[in-house]
């Protein structure tokens, strides 16, 4: 009785839901013949309370089952039971180009420059994970280069 909660919870959402919509149809056909404006409020007031109702019952229901999910999962992981999922394609990795003797440029066209401390950075990075920024590094290059 007290297995898969959340399902039987769904279950019961949408059976109420429909319950509800289908009993405010009948209130509201029962009082069109007194009023018609109190009979069409009956009836659209009824369906959208069912619907908000089924709505947070099922979202209840996922909730539970959700909890249920992860419960169980730590609870194998705890254990020791737990097998990591292969995923349906292994993950590839595209090979990173050599990074010897480039200074300026890479082989995938985008342009790069080298830090003095030896790193090569993309141009779109402006400071190196040293600290120096391009433009440090290029007005250190042009000192040196007219002493």
């Amino acid at each position: 009785m007290f297995d898969h909660p959340g399902k039987k919870v769904q279950t019961l959402a949408s059976v109420l839901s429909v319950l509800l919509g289908g009993a405010s149809l009948v209130i509201g056909v029962l009082l069109a013949g007194t009023d018609v404006l109190i009979s069409v409020g009956v009836i659209l007031g009824g369906v959208l309370v069912a619907y908000v109702t089924g709505l947070l019952l099922y979202s209840l229901g996922s909730l539970v089952d959700n909890s249920q999910e992860i419960r169980d999962s730590l609870f194998r992981l705890e254990n020791g039971d737990f097998e990591p999922e292969e995923p349906a394609t292994p993950a590839v990795r595209p090979e990173k180009p050599e990074r010897e003797g480039r200074r300026f440029s890479s082989d995938e066209g985008e342009k790069t420059w080298q830090c003095d401390c030896g790193a090569i950075n993309p141009n779109r990075i402006k400071t190196c994970s040293c600290g120096r920024s391009l433009y440090e590094v290029v007005a250190n290059r042009l000192g040196q280069q007219e002493e």
